[in-house]
């Protein structure tokens, strides 16, 4: 009952010029007054249909034009020193965040971009799709020559890297290598496949922030290792697949090295006044790669078994 009032008068104007019923001065209830000047400073510091926000110092500016006429004058006052000391207040006691806040902060960011890339607002390297195909035409045994050749050759660097790989002294033999067919004869169907996969993973692997470079690295060394490792042990046990768990160990952290490159450009694209330890970003990408890895597996069309 009491405060029927201050809603029925709040937008009567000190000046008499309001309404609904057109009081002035102090015969508007003290509430009404006080509620006109508190939504219409949020009213001209809120984003608007037909306009942009009004920064707080704008909205006070126009609060003490109106003071005497749309508001109580003395009240008008009161209110702009109150926001100004308000600002002031909080400007002297903004502390640099403490390592909780700060890591807080980065998952935020994480999280944000795991939500663009799944929503598609976010944009990043990929698997050539050329690579599955590679993949399941290699290991068909029905499979000749010329037909892994002539799939190879739908991706221009997986061809020239596999044949400078052919052509390395790991690989060489007296004769050069100049075609893809001569490449997948030498190192065969099986090591073709495996570093085929090898040259298209590596290229997801870049960083043109320096100080990240050698998580990049780490990441990718990783990767490396737990293929190979995969591979071992998946002979060793004689599972059909064997040559599958070279690929799922290779990119059983793909999360991670393409976190690593979103942060990258997120940051670089965006100020960002707090500056992340390496170890940081590190611990917060380790935490967070796995659901990345899997939304990226699924929008690259990889089995469930991957996934």
């Amino acid at each position: 009952q009491n405060i029927l009032q201050y809603v029925r008068h709040h937008h009567e104007f000190f000046d008499g010029t309001g309404y609904p019923d057109g009081i002035a001065g102090k015969n508007i209830p003290l509430g009404a007054r006080i509620i006109a000047l508190a939504e219409a400073f949020d009213a001209m510091t809120s984003d608007r249909s037909y306009r942009k926000a009004f920064t707080i110092t704008q909205a006070m500016k126009e609060i003490s034009l109106q003071a005497g006429r749309q508001f109580d004058a003395m009240l008008a006052k009161l209110f702009v020193e109150l926001i100004e000391h308000d600002q002031k207040t909080r400007k002297e006691c903004q502390a640099p965040k403490d390592d909780t806040e700060q890591k807080q902060t980065l998952e935020s960011i994480v999280k944000d971009i795991i939500a663009a890339f799944k929503e598609g607002k976010l944009s990043l390297p990929v698997l050539p799709e050329v690579l599955q195909h590679i993949q399941k035409v290699l290991l068909d045994p029905n499979t000749s020559l010329e037909d892994a050749a002539s799939v190879i050759r739908g991706d221009v660097k997986i061809s020239t890297s596999l044949i400078a790989l052919a052509n390395s002294p790991y690989y060489r033999r007296v004769q050069k290598v100049e075609s893809v067919e001569q490449a997948v004869s030498r190192l065969g169907f099986k090591e073709t496949s495996k570093l085929a996969t090898l040259i298209a993973n590596k290229s997801l692997y870049k960083c043109d922030k320096k100080r990240y470079k050698v998580l990049m690295v780490q990441c990718w060394k990783h990767g490396l290792a737990c293929a190979y490792l995969a591979h071992f042990l998946a002979r060793q046990l004689r599972l059909q697949d064997s040559e599958e768990y070279f690929t799922m160990g290779l990119i059983h952290d793909i999360g991670k090295g393409l976190l690593l490159h979103a942060i990258t450009k997120v940051m670089q694209d965006e100020d960002f006044s707090v500056k992340f330890e390496t170890s940081e970003v590190k611990e917060v990408v380790h935490k967070m790669h796995t659901s990345f890895g899997a939304a990226l597996l699924k929008q690259w069309g990889f089995a469930d078994r991957y996934i």
